[in-house]
C-alpha cells in the first residue's frame, strides 16, 4: 500500500490484472456470454426470419413495423400466420384475412396451387383495397403459398401514402370479393 499527497491509500497490481478480473468474473458468472435475442413467438419469429432474408428495403420496413405491433396483434398475426399455413385450400383459390393496428392494416392471403405472379398481383391489390376500405395510412399484405414448404410466406407488400377519397377504389369496393376468392 502506498500513500498520495493526499493521504488516501490505493492499491497497485502490476502483471495480474488480467488474471485478478479472470478470477472476479468466474466468481460472478460473467464470462458466459448472455443470448440477446427477441422472445418471439413461433409462427411470428418465422416472419421476422423470411424477411431478415430479403434484400429489399420493404422487407426491413415491414419487419420494423411488425417490431412495434403491440403485444395484443402480435398474438393475433401469430394466430391468423398459424391457422392460415395449416389450411386446405383447393386449387386456384384464395383465403385472406385482415386486422388493423392504430394506422397499420396488415392483410394475410392465402393461396394453393396459384402461379407467383398471381399471388404477388392479388396480394399488391389487397395491401391498397384494405387500406383504403380501412383509411389507414400504412398497410402490409403478405402472400402465402401453401405448397411452398421452404419459405415462410411468397410474397410481402408494404405500402405507405396518406389516405383520400379515390372513385376507382370505391368502385372496387363495390365489386369485392368475400374472404375466399375462386381464379
Amino acid at each position: 500500500m502506498a500513500k498520495n499527497a493526499l493521504g488516501f491509500s490505493f492499491l497497485i497490481i502490476q502483471n495480474g490484472l488480467i488474471n485478478f478480473f479472470k478470477l472476479i468474473a468466474d466468481h460472478l458468472n460473467l464470462l458466459e456470454r448472455p443470448s440477446i435475442s427477441l422472445n418471439l413467438p413461433p409462427k411470428f419469429a418465422e416472419l421476422m426470419k423470411e424477411l431478415r432474408q430479403r434484400d429489399d428495403y420493404s422487407a426491413r420496413w415491414i419487419a420494423f413495423a411488425l417490431l412495434g405491433l403491440s403485444q395484443e396483434s402480435v398474438n393475433r398475426l401469430e394466430e391468423k400466420f398459424g391457422s392460415l399455413k395449416t389450411t386446405t385450400l383447393s386449387s386456384k383459390r384464395f383465403l385472406r384475412d385482415t386486422f388493423q393496428e392504430g394506422d397499420l392494416v396488415i392483410s394475410l392471403m392465402t393461396s394453393s396451387s396459384v402461379p407467383k405472379q398471381e399471388t404477388e398481383k392479388h396480394t399488391y391489390v389487397r395491401a391498397n383495397i384494405e387500406k383504403y376500405r380501412l383509411k389507414a395510412l400504412r398497410s402490409i399484405a403478405i402472400g402465402i403459398d401453401l405448397n411452398n414448404t421452404i419459405k415462410a410466406f411468397e410474397c410481402a407488400f408494404w405500402i405507405e401514402y396518406p389516405w383520400q377519397f379515390d372513385q376507382l377504389f370505391e368502385a372496387l369496393l363495390q365489386k369485392d370479393h368475400p374472404k375466399t376468392i375462386e381464379l
